[in-house]
């Protein structure tokens, strides 16, 4: 539940250095100290463009899901996840390729 934390802490790589990322976001009560707006806003102000792997564990061809718009607003609110959502880590990929 560390996202936040770990994130924050390589700020000026995430800016400078880093092109890809995979990041696995834990549900709400195991986060520590960062919310997923925080997290979220952390790889957008470095630059990258988002996308949930939608349903990565089942499946051996996930769907990439832009989180722009009304999907930002959707992932920082716990209270719009499904029930799956809540139950299951919820992955991220961040790149900065257009």
């Amino acid at each position: 539940g560390a996202e936040g934390k770990v994130l924050h802490g390589m700020k000026n790589s995430l800016r400078d250095t880093i092109k890809y990322l995979f990041i696995e976001i834990h549900a709400s009560h195991l986060l520590v100290d960062y919310s997923y707006k925080q997290i979220l806003d952390v790889l957008l102000n470095s630059g990258f463009k988002l996308f949930e792997l939608d349903n990565f564990r089942d499946t051996t061809s996930p769907v990439l899901i832009p989180i722009v718009g009304d999907a930002y607003e959707n992932f920082i609110n716990p209270n719009k996840w499904t029930e799956d959502q809540i139950k299951r880590e919820r992955m991220i990929f961040a790149t900065k390729d257009s």
